[in-house]
């Protein structure tokens, strides 16, 4: 049995090496000194002590109190003051993508170790502060700082960590203040996200897709609209005015079974913050920075239901305004969060590379106002996007294979309302917990099928827009030969003026078309019925000549009279020759002479002329269209397959 009353060590200078890190790595040499009472060979003794340790960076750790070897019972006043972050570097490359290039690290406060009967650690206890200042972490692929920050406060912090038992353990941190911190967001040329490569997996290659998240394949929506670069990347993403990764894909649900511990964290105070967005993915690459980021996320915790309130502001490059607001608690048992982000006066042409790669037109003009809000209840997503462009204008075609197929300006004119707004509003829910969920995929799918929707059916699109029955402004119908409109008629065309006055980029193309067959009966008819008119006009003008005589649209001809004037007409056109005299039954007689008023293909294409022109002059006269957006085109004969109905006046719209 020995026992020392004191033990003290003074500039023991010390090199050592550690086999679980790299050869390559230096450790550096520190310089210990420790002064130690009651030391002696009884391990179940307590000794008091005070050692301080440096390193030859100027990281400086000491420590004062009591120590119990068995069982382990530490209690014991701790300081780390300059600790120089690069000096943890190796230990943790094995496992990051990161270099730790620079920081320093200080806290200050009461340690407490209790072990167990096997000679492990059964209770951590630490009471005090810490802080990181002058951070930076560089990715270690393409060499661009990852984060970095000058200071990073937390000056209260508690940890009771019960081994083993979770559940009852505590991590308790006040109020936290972030100050002029910057985090870069890359996509890569694969398509890949930096946040996803961030944790290093010895099993596979840097831009192999990782182990934490499931590869989807390409996916396009409706009409070729194609959900998202690179989907079979596993993650891909664009950021837009907020600077949010748009097609993010998200891991599914991982979360651990068994109890956890109770998690609080006081408010957070950001200030002086910036996160730069870069597209490497997209060509040529896009690069959005949110910069001026200050403001707050108060106080969340794991064991309180009642979420708590986000107050951030900032600008996207310098300029546009950003604010989120809302309301998270993503530690409770059912996490929940609700954020509002609105950002004002996006200059468009910014995004000239994605619109150039999907669109196939670069953006000449245009700013865009975000007012979205996220919903997310454990796994369950509801989102809303509402997007106002104002003066959107696309530039030069570009040549891009990647483009839709769909008439895009035409869209856009559909959408534009007369002072050059765009107002969508587009709703969006998934589950997240789904292996295939993208909130990109899911709000690009939403604005192509709105843009197959307006260009697949115009007219129901501008029958909403003017309050009416949808699906009927896309033409006017007429009774056989007629070219005059009626009420209903004047009503879609009331209906259709009002859409065309709100969407003053569009135009429209009236043409008439004509029946073959019902529109020739009828000419037929009318050219009848006029002789037959003509003849009892002039009959009444021999018998009266100084009367005055009506129209003859107003002639009736009574059923008594009718049969002596198809018996005049019939020999007036010489289509008694032959009949020795013998008249034939008035019925007959119609019979031969509508055979006698052929109406030629020209006549019915007159009619349809007509029909468009009917409309045309309508909604220039009654409705004010400008002349310049109406066109008439041909006019046309409808077939024997269907496929052009007769007897309307048809619009289709440019």
């Amino acid at each position: 049995s020995v026992r020392a009353a004191q033990v003290e060590v003074t500039a023991l200078e010390v090199d050592y090496d550690d086999a679980a890190i790299p050869k390559a790595s230096k450790l550096p040499r520190l310089t210990l000194n420790a002064k130690a009472s009651n030391v002696g060979t009884d391990p179940s003794q307590a000794m008091p002590f005070e050692a301080a340790v440096a390193l030859a960076d100027g990281s400086r750790l000491s420590a004062r109190g009591s120590l119990r070897p068995v069982p382990l019972q530490l209690d014991a006043q701790v300081r780390l003051a300059q600790f120089g972050i690069t000096n943890i570097e190796p230990y943790i490359a094995p496992y990051v993508n990161l270099t730790l290039a620079s920081g320093q690290l200080w806290s200050n406060g009461r340690l407490r170790l209790t072990g167990d009967r096997d000679g492990g650690i059964a209770r951590i206890g630490f009471d005090g502060e810490f802080s990181a200042n002058d951070f930076r972490a560089i990715d270690r692929v393409s060499s661009d700082d990852f984060l970095r920050w000058t200071a990073l406060a937390l000056p209260s912090v508690k940890v009771d960590w019960r081994t083993g038992r979770p559940a009852d353990s505590l991590i308790e941190i006040g109020a936290v203040a972030f100050v002029d911190f910057y985090a870069r967001i890359i996509l890569s040329p694969e398509g890949r996200i930096n946040l996803s490569e961030i944790l290093a997996d010895p099993g596979r290659e840097r831009g192999a897709a990782p182990r934490s998240l499931t590869a989807a394949p390409a996916a396009s929506g409706p009409g070729g609209i194609e959900r998202g670069p690179a989907a079979a990347a596993g993650t891909s993403g664009a950021a837009g005015p907020a600077g949010t990764a748009s097609t993010a894909r998200l891991p599914a649900a991982a979360v651990a079974a068994g109890p956890r511990p109770t998690i609080r964290i006081g408010t957070v105070r950001i200030a002086s913050g910036n996160v730069n967005f870069t597209d490497l993915f997209i060509r040529p690459n896009y690069t959005a920075n949110l910069t001026q980021l200050v403001g707050s996320i108060e106080a969340i915790a794991s064991d309180r239901i009642e979420p708590s309130d986000v107050l951030v502001t900032g600008r996207v490059d310098d300029d546009t305004p950003l604010e989120i607001t809302g309301k998270i608690n993503p530690l409770a048992p059912t996490s929940f969060i609700d954020l509002r982000a609105v950002a004002r006066g996006f200059d468009l042409p910014k995004l000239s590379p994605y619109s150039g790669r999907w669109a196939g037109y670069a953006i000449e003009k245009g700013k865009l106002t975000a007012d979205v809000r996220y919903r997310i209840e454990g796994d369950r997503l509801a989102a809303e996007n509402k997007l106002t462009i104002n003066q959107l204008t696309f530039g030069e075609k570009i040549d891009s294979p990647d483009a839709t197929s769909l008439p895009v300006r035409f869209a856009v004119s559909l959408l534009k309302d007369r002072n050059g707004n765009i107002d969508l509003d587009l709703p969006i829910s998934g589950t997240i917990s789904d292996p295939q969920f993208s909130v990109g995929g899911l709000l690009w799918r939403a604005i192509g099928n709105l843009i197959v929707k307006v260009v697949s059916s115009p007219f129901t699109f501008l029958a909403s827009l003017g309050g009416s029955d949808p699906g009927e402004l896309s033409h006017i119908e007429f009774a056989a030969g007629a070219t005059a409109l009626d009420d209903e008629d004047r009503k879609r065309l009331d209906t259709l003026s009002t859409a065309l006055a709100q969407r003053p980029e569009l135009s429209i193309e009236i043409a008439g078309v004509g029946d073959p067959k019902a529109d020739r009966d009828a000419l037929q008819h009318a050219r009848l019925e006029r002789s037959l008119k003509s003849a009892k006009l002039a009959q009444m003008r021999r018998a009266t000549p100084s009367a005055e005589l009506p129209p003859i649209a107003e002639l009736v001809l009574d059923a008594a009279e009718r049969p002596v004037l198809l018996e005049r007409a019939w020999r007036d056109a010489k289509l008694d020759a032959g009949s020795a005299g013998k008249v034939p039954p008035p019925e007959d007689l119609e019979r031969l002479l509508l055979e006698h008023a052929a109406v030629a293909t020209e006549e019915v294409k007159q009619v349809a002329q007509q029909r468009a022109q009917a409309a045309r002059d309508y909604l220039r006269d009654q409705r004010g269209i400008p002349n310049e957006r109406l066109y008439l085109l041909a006019p046309r004969i409808a077939d024997d397959d269907g496929k052009l109905p007769p007897r309307r006046a048809d619009f289709t719209l440019k």
